[in-house]
């Protein structure tokens, strides 16, 4: 297995019959095991990016030949099936791997010499809208992190994490059979976070967000 950095350009040579699998990751965020995303976070995105593989043990080797095998197949049609492999894809890493081993596998997705305004774009909903994480996913000191911000998109990091998180709700509530669980889950907040932030936004519940949107009454922005 290898990581390659967003926009990095890859040959494939096949010496063999062979399989390919591509996974396509923005934050890799561990939540099985918070320790390791604690670890995760501080060592990875202060390296270099280089280029790494990972032997692949026998339980991987086994869950990736199940989602070729179902890939082939084309029976399953829910995209959700996606996360539930991506959810198991890292259960097996925290499970078969060192720390060290995932750090150094992983870490070109955050890597220092990252391009800041990709990652900004491609880790802010991972983030939970919540700046604090995305500093220090970022692996910058936030006088740094907020330097750059200010440098690249013209306002502070909380004012422009809200106008993402506004228009991503009203897009998302406009989706059939919306629902504001549906959009927590999508913007990796909790119920009640996104409860507080409509609030303080609109002066509504998400619940009553959804109505207005879903009846096609303007929403101010």
């Amino acid at each position: 297995m290898a990581f390659v950095s967003k926009g990095g350009r890859f040959v494939f040579r096949a010496l063999e019959d062979s399989h390919i699998i591509l996974f396509a990751f923005t934050t890799t965020i561990i939540r099985t095991d918070k320790e390791m995303l604690h670890y995760f976070c501080i060592h990875a995105g202060k390296k270099d990016y280089t280029f790494n593989t990972l032997p692949i043990c026998k339980a991987m080797d086994d869950l990736l030949a199940l989602i070729h095998t179902q890939i082939h197949d084309r029976k399953l049609k829910l995209s959700g099936i996606c996360h539930v492999w991506n959810s198991y894809f890292f259960h097996m890493m925290v499970a078969y791997y060192s720390k060290d081993e995932i750090t150094a596998f992983m870490h070109p997705i955050l890597s220092g010499g990252a391009d800041f305004e990709s990652f900004i774009e491609n880790n802010y909903i991972e983030a939970g809208g919540n700046v604090s994480r995305l500093i220090t996913l970022s692996g910058l000191s936030v006088a740094t992190f907020n330097s750059k911000f200010i440098a690249i998109y013209g306002m502070k990091p909380k004012r422009w994490l809200d106008e993402q998180t506004k228009t991503a709700i009203l897009d998302m509530a406009q989706e059939h059979l919306a629902t504001p669980g549906h959009i927590a889950r999508k913007l990796e907040m909790s119920p009640q976070r996104l409860n507080d932030f409509t609030n303080r936004v609109w002066g509504l519940s998400a619940g009553e967000v959804v109505r207005r949107v879903q009846a096609g009454e303007a929403m101010g922005t």
